[in-house]
C-alpha cells in the first residue's frame, strides 16, 4: 500500500485521532486534502495565529478561533464527519 491508501484505511476505521510526523508539512496537507476530496468530507486544520481554517473550499466561511478549548468545543458538537488537519 502506498501512504494515501494507509491513511485512507486508518480514516476509514474511524481512528479517533491520526497523527503525521513529518518534515514535509505542505507534502502532508496536500496528502490530507487529497484524502478528505476522495472521501467528499470537508477538511480543517487549526493553528494558534490563524485559528480555524477550512482547506478544501475557498468559499468556506472561516472561522478565527484561536483558543484549543472553543475549538475542541466546537469539534465535538459537529455532526458532519470531516477531516482536522
Amino acid at each position: 500500500m502506498n501512504e494515501f491508501e494507509d491513511l485512507k484505511v486508518l480514516f476509514q476505521a474511524s481512528s479517533p485521532l491520526i497523527i503525521i510526523e513529518s518534515y514535509e508539512e505542505p507534502r502532508a496537507l496536500l496528502l490530507i486534502k487529497r484524502l478528505a476530496a476522495n472521501l467528499m468530507r470537508p477538511v480543517f486544520k487549526w493553528t494558534i495565529t490563524e485559528g480555524l481554517l477550512r482547506l478544501d473550499s475557498e468559499h468556506a466561511a472561516q472561522v478565527f478561533n484561536a483558543d484549543p478549548t472553543n475549538v475542541l468545543a466546537q469539534i465535538k458538537a459537529t455532526r458532519q464527519r470531516c477531516v482536522k488537519a
